[in-house]
């Protein structure tokens, strides 16, 4: 009986398999999957250049954001060099001061990271519990990145 199911069962899989074609979209090649969210970096840069200093500030620190979770660190710290006062709000302070963090931890720069996560205005922040988690794994790194073992493992 249990195996007469299994048949069944493979039999249905293979049909279904045999039935489903994959077809490739022309219009969505992964060079241009790659380029819609630099437009949206850019788009948010043109935006920021003609925003007030407070919401420039937020756009930029979105676009490096962006851009640093597509891999393009020197992009991204290109980007938090535009920012003029990227301490106006605790938000933004904490923002640019983690972003600033893992650029510094992928560029290898474990005591620059270490620094800025230990910058007063980020201690003095009302954290939720996933800025402490991320601030946490970021020190973690940098930690390691400066060959203190044990103190990465905390």
């Amino acid at each position: 009986m249990l195996t007469r199911y299994i048949k069944v069962v493979l039999v249905a899989a293979f049909v279904s398999s045999c039935a489903t074609t994959i077809t490739k979209d022309p219009d969505r090649e992964p060079a241009q999957r790659s380029e819609i969210p630099l437009k949206s970096v850019n788009s948010l840069l043109m935006r920021a250049e003609q925003s007030d200093v407070t919401q420039a500030t937020t756009l930029r620190l979105s676009a490096a954001l962006i851009a640093f979770d597509l891999g393009e660190v020197l992009q991204a710290r290109k980007i938090l060099e535009l920012i003029v006062n990227p301490h106006l709000t605790s938000t933004t302070s904490v923002n640019f001061l983690m972003l600033r963090a893992a650029i510094a931890i992928a560029n290898r720069e474990g005591e620059i990271a270490l620094s800025l996560l230990s910058d007063n205005r980020l201690q003095k922040a009302p954290l939720t519990q996933s800025y402490q988690i991320n601030i946490g794994r970021l020190r973690s790194d940098a930690y390691f990145l400066t060959r203190s073992y044990i103190a990465s493992a905390r």
